[in-house]
């Protein structure tokens, strides 16, 4: 990653999130796997890599969780309070970041992501820092897409060839993305991630094929999934 290397990169990992849609009593990035939880396994591939100066984690203003973990006494990661959405947590981690440290890039990464491989965040790194334009992990969809009516009936197929999911990490100028993220907020935009909102803002990300086993937990069943390839690790 010699191109990387000349660059301030940061990570900011929002987790302010209470998971509602998982059912569980503890907010999901604080499930356990394999003695560790969630946001832990999700941290950790960063952690390991010179690249990386360090990691900011947007917790809940009543986050009673966090510093139970191990890696929450590491000297490399920061914490902030979180916003009510993605995007304030997004923001208050780069308001930080403006004002505590030298910073070019950031990647953000889903707290309920525990499958990103190294190989990934390196390429997507790499391409982003040597096209210096901001960029996505992203896999292409292999299912059949529908269109519904009202959620019960189908509308039409949607033609799959050009369609990718997103995935994280995210990477962006760290200053891009908070005038992109502002802006989107300001005017009522809905920001899912923070593609969208450089989208917004008249941007084109890149976009870096990455696994298309880097799930997001959302439901019981991706914990499910999770588990299992994790234990297979």
């Amino acid at each position: 990653m010699s191109n990387s290397l000349q660059s301030s990169i940061w990570v900011v990992i929002p987790a302010a999130g209470v998971g509602s849609r998982m059912g569980a009593e503890i907010p999901k990035q604080y499930l356990e796997i394999n003695g560790e939880a969630i946001i832990e396994h999700s941290i950790k591939p960063f952690l390991a890599m010179p690249a990386i100066e360090g990691i900011v984690v947007a917790l809940g203003e009543n986050d009673g969780f966090w510093t139970d973990l191990k890696l929450s006494k590491s000297s490399k990661i920061k914490t902030v309070v979180g916003g009510k959405t993605r995007a304030h947590s997004v923001l208050n981690a780069l308001a930080y970041l403006n004002d505590t440290a030298s910073v070019d890039w950031v990647l953000v990464h889903d707290s309920v992501r525990p499958l990103v491989e190294t190989e990934d965040i390196v390429n997507l790194i790499d391409l982003v820092t040597t096209k210096n334009s901001g960029g996505i992990l992203a896999a292409p969809m292999t299912d059949t897409v529908k269109s519904s009516n009202c959620g019960t009936q189908i509308n039409k197929s949607v033609p799959r060839a050009k369609l990718w999911r997103a995935l994280t990490p995210q990477m962006f100028k760290s200053l891009e993305l908070s005038q992109a993220l502002e802006q989107a907020l300001s005017g009522g935009v809905e920001i899912t991630d923070e593609a969208s909102a450089i989208e917004h803002a008249g941007g084109h990300p890149l976009i870096v094929q990455g696994r298309s086993d880097n799930l997001k937990v959302t439901y019981e069943d991706d914990f499910k999934i999770a588990e299992f390839f994790l234990k297979a690790r």
